[in-house]
């Protein structure tokens, strides 16, 4: 299987027309000076991404223009931009692998809404208030309390154990 690394922004060609990236949004990337998706330790298990085919397809099936920048590894969240909002786009927190009930045992895909924020720093401050970042948190730090306290031998044991199970989550896609 090939590796294909992710994207943090589009490409310029890839940018639909009426949008930019907000400058909040940049000024986030260069203060972290992210290379990588899942460097953002403050905002685990979301990480930035971008991906121009996948951003046509969301939105050809939301029926409105998106481009997304963030993902909830395992946690069937994304984030976008809705395309066309001004130079400090809203932005719509949703869940594209909803499902819901259509007959006996039968189930459609659909996009559900879960939060509609005003701008990147309103997501931002809302993911980073969100159960779900400070559950994270407070998994890894346990888990690195543990190690950091142990011999090399207990490290290998914990690191092995942790690999057996569910409780923490693997991030890579």
């Amino acid at each position: 299987m090939e590796y294909v690394p992710v994207q943090l922004k589009l490409k310029d060609h890839e940018i639909p027309d009426k949008f930019t990236y907000p400058e909040s949004f940049d000024k986030y990337l260069l203060t972290y000076k992210v290379n990588d998706p899942f460097e953002f330790k403050d905002l685990d298990p979301w990480g930035i991404t971008a991906d121009a085919e996948y951003n046509c397809r969301l939105s050809e099936k939301f029926n409105l223009p998106l481009v997304q920048f963030a993902q909830a590894w395992l946690e069937d969240m994304i984030a976008c931009f809705v395309v066309g909002t001004g130079s400090d786009p809203k932005v719509l927190v949703l869940n594209p692998w909803a499902l819901k009930p259509v007959g006996e045992n039968k189930w459609e895909e659909y996009i559900q809404v879960l939060e509609e924020l005003e701008n990147f720093d309103a997501w931002l401050a809302w993911a980073r208030a969100s159960d779900l970042v400070l559950e994270y948190a407070e998994r890894f730090a346990h888990e690195s309390l543990s190690v950091s306290n142990t011999t090399p031998e207990r490290k290998a044991k914990l690191n092995l154990a942790s690999s057996n199970h569910d409780e923490l989550p693997d991030r890579r896609i």
